[in-house]
């Protein structure tokens, strides 16, 4: 495991949704059994935030975005509160209707945003990128064999 339960993996930035201090963190299979199935997921009661480390860097930054600019934001703001009332769901239905609105708008967010110059990702720390890397070389000689 790369780091102690409480924070698994290694920390990719922290970012403040809301004035919400969240801890983005790269993590692997072996990190936690909470992403498993996902490629990233978002835990607002301990405002953290889990991306798959083994992702494409474009594949990262979707999910970068689907985690913060739609599941983080939503209940940090309130609006997914406000919304599941409006709308009348159950907390269930909310679930559903909140990762189909994450999937349909973080692409084309994350389109406008790098085309646009809005802003730009964090920076990975140096030792994560290598890390992957490695991890991406020996996961392709892997497949080969």
């Amino acid at each position: 495991m790369s780091s102690s339960a409480k924070n698994p993996g290694k920390l990719w930035c922290k970012i403040n949704v809301c004035g919400q201090n969240y801890e983005v963190r790269l993590v692997d299979k072996d990190d936690t059994k909470d992403i498993d199935g996902c490629e990233g997921l978002t835990i607002h009661t301990k405002n953290m935030i889990y991306i798959k480390d083994n992702l494409a860097p474009d594949r990262q930054d979707d999910t970068f975005i689907h985690e913060v600019l739609v599941h983080a934001l939503l209940e940090a703001s309130g609006a997914s509160h406000v919304l599941r009332e409006h709308l009348k769901i159950t907390e269930e239905q909310w679930e559903h209707f909140e990762e189909l609105l994450a999937r349909l708008y973080s692409p084309a967010l994350l389109s406008l945003l790098k085309t646009s110059n809005l802003i730009k990702l964090p920076e990975k720390p140096e030792s994560v990128v290598r890390e992957m890397g490695l991890k991406q070389k020996a996961a392709k000689r892997k497949k080969n064999k």
